[in-house]
């Protein structure tokens, strides 16, 4: 009888400590207060709702990032999260990416840099830049082409160059399009990599000069080189 009687005590307590804990938390959430009587045991990436459980039930706290609202829900230990903002979430708009005119030349040499890791992408906006190229790549037939660029040329001009190194000679590159995201200082340089059936053993560097007009570069600054590869 003793023992029979401790247990219904406990019991008896636990249910009173249980239904006091939450009618606290159930006020608390009446007021839009998070609760003192939970522990956090899960915490969802909408910007920041969390769940919190109790003795017997649970409170979630539903947030937005539209403007720092907070929602607090109490309930069972099975009632299931469904954010109430979840139409009201920000997200972040994709870009779009337009196609833009250029004028390319594509110029093999046989030059080749030990330090070359991928293909490598120069933004020329003046001669001394060209220069600095010309100081990794001595060759006639690529100073040809790049000697006769001017400052004249730049003052409506962006100058990109393009180099990728290939192991045959025989394999070939050129600049097939280019698209601009519009919300993004980003280019993206789509390359036309024709790859021989039979290839060579002569290592080759091809240099894509691309001229795009100032306006259209404007403050560029990140530039991806995407392969369309071919036989």
């Amino acid at each position: 009888m003793k023992a029979s009687k401790v247990i219904l005590t406990v019991l008896g307590a636990i249910l009173i400590i249980t239904i006091l804990f939450f009618t606290i938390d159930c006020i608390r959430v009446n007021i839009n207060t998070s609760p003192i009587f939970c522990v956090q045991t899960q915490t969802y990436d909408d910007g920041g709702s969390t769940e919190y459980t109790g003795l017997g039930y649970k409170v979630i706290k539903y947030v937005t990032l539209k403007d720092d609202t907070v929602k607090y829900k109490i309930g069972t230990w099975f009632m299931k999260f469904d954010n109430p903002f979840k139409n009201e979430q920000i997200q972040a708009p994709l870009p779009t990416y337009t196609s833009i005119k250029f004028d390319t030349k594509s110029i093999q040499t046989h030059l080749y840099n030990d330090n070359y890791v991928a293909p490598t992408k120069d933004i020329i906006t003046s001669v001394s830049d060209i220069k600095k190229y010309q100081e990794t790549y001595k060759e006639t037939n690529l100073d040809l082409s790049l000697n006769a660029y001017t400052e004249d040329y730049f003052n409506d001009k962006v100058l990109v160059i393009v180099t990728i190194q290939e192991s045959s000679g025989s394999t070939t590159n050129k600049v097939g399009s280019i698209f601009k995201a519009d919300n993004l200082t980003s280019l993206d340089i789509m390359v036309d990599r024709k790859v021989a059936e039979i290839g060579t053993d002569d290592m080759a560097t091809w240099h894509l000069l691309v001229e795009i007009d100032k306006s259209t570069f404007g403050n560029t600054d990140t530039i991806s080189v995407l392969y369309t590869a071919s036989k």
